[in-house]
């Protein structure tokens, strides 16, 4: 018969079949769902560390991306081209001639500046995460955190290596509610002659039940301006 496909007989193994198959697509939606990002973030328009309006990147030396005005990255142009004879024959690194001193933009720049050049790269390299189009999207680097709380908000733990030897490593706060907060400066630490900073606390804050993102953590070194990622977490909306 041609309708013996309606047979209750046949009919059965055919429903097992088709039930098995949805739980089988429900498992990898579900499978789908866990690894998911937490958000979406924009694709920023160089990268994530793309500058915001009106700065660019620095380029004192190769892969340098800190965010600077137009002119402080021209006057570091005509430093970097003018270096040689600002540079004495003698030292491993060379000395600078007097009147002249490393420019320091990280710990192995020995470009030989005038000393408010030096702290023009100082300043710069301190203003660094404030100048991202969007901090939260740079890489993890290694330094990591870690958010234990409690009723009244959570705390901010932090070990790693990477940074500059004895150098200030500040971290920063980038909450999401309706808009993306400006990065806070929440704590510091401070690495050893190898770059490296032990467990220890950084800050205690506050919940903010009106998040609707992750909370990043982002560290710069303050000796050579790079920032990194140092995790993120959903414990600012734990209330209590």
């Amino acid at each position: 018969m041609q309708l013996a496909i309606t047979s209750p007989r046949l009919r059965r193994p055919v429903g097992r079949r088709l039930v098995a198959a949805l739980i089988g697509v429900g498992l990898c939606l579900a499978s789908a769902a866990a690894i998911t990002p937490p958000r979406a973030e924009a694709a920023l328009a160089y990268g994530p560390y793309t500058c915001k309006s009106g700065y660019v990147w620095r380029e004192a030396f190769y892969g340098d991306k800190v965010c600077v005005t137009p002119a402080d990255r021209d006057a570091v142009r005509s430093e970097n081209a003018n270096a040689w004879w600002r540079t004495s024959n003698t030292g491993n690194p060379r000395w600078c001639l007097s009147g002249y001193v490393w420019r320091e933009a990280r710990p192995t720049d020995y470009v030989c500046v005038p000393p408010a050049s030096r702290d023009r790269e100082r300043s710069n390299n301190g203003a660094a995460v404030q100048r991202l189009e969007d901090a939260s999207q740079t890489p993890q680097g290694a330094v990591y955190a870690r958010f234990p709380y409690t009723q009244t908000g959570y705390y901010v733990y932090a070990s790693g290596s990477g940074l500059s030897p004895y150098g200030k490593a500040s971290f920063w706060q980038v909450t999401t509610t309706s808009s993306r907060w400006a990065p806070q400066v929440i704590g510091s630490r401070y690495a050893d002659g190898n770059g490296y900073i032990a467990d220890g606390y950084v800050a205690h804050l506050p919940c903010n039940r009106y998040a609707t993102a992750p909370t990043a953590i982002v560290v710069l070194d303050e000796r050579s301006g790079t920032v990194t990622t140092a995790g993120s977490t959903w414990a600012i909306r734990h209330c209590g």
